[in-house]
């Protein structure tokens, strides 16, 4: 013999029960840019790095925290260029081409010669313009937000192709900045 349940839908002011709204996150503030935090990180990551001894790189840390204020890819990848310089140079202790902090176009002898002439901060400048927003070697980076790990590590081959840690070491480094 089966029973039949009643059916509670059918019984007057029956009101089925509604569904409880699936959790939305509640909107987090886009944080501010801080020129003067971002400074202070860079340089406290460089005294880390260098144990308090003064490296040519805190020479340029103003022309990282104006990249990070005017070009959209510096913004949301402020600790690489840092990053860059330790791994290339040991933040400029050891440049093989005069003030070419991150090494960058170090197989043209033409930007190697520029850099020699405009000196460190202006060859700093205009390689972080040339990365972050006008060259096209760069360009599929440029994706208006933070590099993923996987984007990171397509950056390290393209920027240090014959070095197949190059992703761990300037990892390493962006994320010492990243703490400060």
């Amino acid at each position: 013999m089966t029973t039949k349940m009643a059916d509670p839908s059918a019984s007057p002011g029956f009101n089925p029960p509604t569904p409880s709204p699936s959790p939305t996150p509640s909107p987090q503030p886009t944080p501010q840019f801080d020129p003067v935090e971002l400074a202070r990180k860079i340089n406290s990551g460089y005294n880390e790095y260098s144990q308090g001894i003064p490296v040519p790189a805190l020479d340029a840390v103003s022309v990282m925290v104006d990249a990070a204020k005017n070009i959209d890819f510096w913004k949301h990848n402020p600790y690489l260029a840092p990053g860059l310089s330790i791994a290339e140079t040991s933040a400029g202790r050891n440049m093989t081409y005069e003030n070419n902090l991150i090494n960058y176009g170090i197989r043209n002898p033409k930007i190697n010669a520029i850099f020699k002439e405009v000196g460190l901060q202006e060859a700093l400048k205009r390689s972080m313009l040339e990365i972050g927003s006008t060259g096209n070697v760069y360009k599929r980076f440029r994706t208006g937000k933070p590099l993923t790990d996987v984007e990171l590590q397509d950056f390290a081959k393209t920027y240090e192709p014959t070095n197949d840690n190059y992703y761990n070491i300037i990892k390493s480094q962006m994320d010492t900045f990243a703490r400060q």
